[in-house]
């Protein structure tokens, strides 16, 4: 038994090899250091697991194995190479022979990269960049076929194409299984005209990979290393990987196999190296498909990060954090706290965000043939907007489709299973409700409202499923919908001495990050 270990170190070691270059300022951006060009010193690169800066003249040397990626985290003050669909370059994947024939991914995992070059330099182009910048965050676009990314296109992307932002990211279930949809997707968000970067999820992988570490092999044909991190402004980006696969199944007889929400052990050491180099007051904003925590169900292992506390004891140091997932299709805000085991300097919010394809693309279709697909807390499908300025940050959802300002549903109960009435009983005032999605809404969320010009009263948020959500969908069809629970809706009685006639309920909300949302209901009183 020792011997058989110590032969499997000796060929783990023999395999590796030394990639070197440098990173440089590619000022004439022919992607070639020339003469007269400078190496940038003092950036991080990586193999996925070891980190090592670069030496005065942007040089550095780091081992990598066949399967390996090596990529960089940008500095701050440059910008990063560009496909011709947008999605940054600052990669080298190093699959020699490619993902074997013998495995046989179906949608054809890494072409033969060859031998390792002697030299593997990284263009950067130095820029102006402002403390100040905008983020555009989406997650779940989970198409299974070209008419699914037709509503994404026309839905969503359309209103994005030209948006003032620095970068875009989506945070996973970019497919749902069918990765031969990855060219079209990225040539229709290149067109938002924006830097796009890209995080896996659990409908991103190839089913037909016998470990985790091989489930991606296509994801990085097109999009590059399953996990990474970039500085923009005073924010230390740290994409993650947090889908690891318990069981993959080759033979894929429901689409997927087993999997857990976890960082594996190569990931987690590659977490405490990057984030060894960056300074305490830095801002660190955390981008993944599964959050870290699901707040309305903690027990289960496919949304809930089974290896938590590991990755809780790297942050602990750092003064401003926040966590940006995507998978549950519901939008949820959490601060961690001493029971979870967070003693962190500063505050840990986590922002789980609504999803592009709201319930997988399902329900009535619209006069452009575009599913409503409201989620299963009630939130329409959509994206959130972070603004940054520094250190300080705030997140704003953006429903599809809709004006910016359209941030709540109101509706009125007066019977229990009625909740969408425009006309109240003089009657029933005494056992009448209002009940009130705040879309983005969260634990710290001040929501009030007032009938015509009388006094704003307030509310109480409670936890429970969300009516026009459930009323939307056949519950034969899709059950689900009647077993999620909405953390963002808020009641209060009605007056009880409303005189007949028409009325104005009012509703004024301020959210999460102090932003103020107003929406009105005109009803009647019979």
């Amino acid at each position: 038994m020792t011997l058989w270990v110590f032969l499997l170190l000796w060929i783990d070691h023999t395999a590796a090899e030394t990639a070197k270059g440098r990173v440089f300022d590619d000022r004439n951006r022919n992607g070639f250091y020339d003469k007269g060009e400078t190496g940038v010193s003092g950036v991080a690169v990586s193999n996925g697991e070891a980190v090592v800066l670069t030496d005065d003249s942007g040089s550095y040397e780091l081992e990598i194995e066949s399967g390996e990626v090596l990529f960089f985290s940008k500095p701050r003050g440059f910008e990063l190479p560009l496909s011709k669909d947008n999605i940054p370059r600052f990669y080298y994947s190093h699959f020699p022979d490619g993902t074997t024939s013998d495995l046989e991914y179906e949608y054809g995992g890494m072409e033969p990269t060859g031998v390792l070059p002697g030299q593997i330099d990284f263009p950067l182009y130095q820029t102006s960049e402002s403390e100040a910048f905008k983020v555009i965050w989406t997650s779940d676009p989970q198409v299974s076929s070209h008419e699914e990314l037709d509503f994404v296109r026309d839905d969503v992307v359309a209103e994005l194409v030209g948006v003032e932002a620095a970068f875009g990211v989506t945070t996973g279930d970019i497919m749902y299984d069918d990765l031969s949809l990855y060219s079209r997707y990225a040539s229709i968000f290149g067109q938002i005209g924006v830097p796009w970067f890209n995080l896996p999820g659990n409908h991103d992988v190839d089913y037909q990979a016998p470990t985790d570490n091989r489930t991606l092999d296509t994801f990085t044909r097109h999009f590059g290393p399953p996990y990474y991190s970039f500085n923009w402004g005073n924010v230390h980006f740290v994409m993650l990987d947090n889908i690891y696969y318990t069981w993959p199944n080759p033979e894929r007889p429901v689409g997927y196999g087993g999997y857990e929400a976890r960082l594996d052990d190569r990931q987690l050491a590659w977490l405490a190296n990057d984030l060894a180099v960056v300074p305490t007051d830095t801002l660190i904003v955390l981008g993944m498909h599964s959050p870290f925590l699901d707040v309305n169900s903690p027990d289960r292992v496919k949304s809930n990060l089974q290896n938590l506390p590991d990755v809780l004891d790297l942050l602990m140091r750092f003064e401003n954090i926040v966590a940006v997932a995507g998978h549950l299709h519901t939008t949820e805000h959490y601060y961690f706290t001493p029971k979870d085991g967070w003693h962190g300097k500063g505050t840990f919010h986590q922002h789980t965000i609504a999803t592009v394809s709201g319930s997988w693309w399902m329900g009535p279709k619209d006069d452009r043939g575009i599913p409503y697909t409201v989620q299963m807390d009630g939130t329409p499908n959509g994206y959130h907007v972070m603004t940054v300025d520094g250190t300080n940050f705030s997140m704003r959802y953006k429903a599809a489709s809709f004006p910016d300002d359209y941030q709540m549903r109101i509706m009125i109960q007066t019977a229990p299973g009625n909740h969408f009435v425009s006309e109240v009983q003089s009657s029933q005032l005494e056992s009448s409700h209002v009940l009130i999605n705040v879309f983005d809404g969260g634990p710290n969320t001040i929501v009030e409202f007032q009938v015509d010009d009388e006094k704003y009263v307030g509310t109480e948020r409670t936890v429970r499923r969300e009516p026009f959500a459930q009323n939307s969908y056949d519950k034969n069809e899709y059950p689900p919908m009647f077993e999620t629970l909405s953390n963002h809706l808020w009641t209060a009685r009605l007056p009880d001495n409303l005189t007949p006639g028409t009325h104005v309920l009012t509703v004024r909300a301020t959210d999460e990050y102090g932003q103020a949302h107003v929406g009105t209901k005109i009803f009647e009183v019979q």
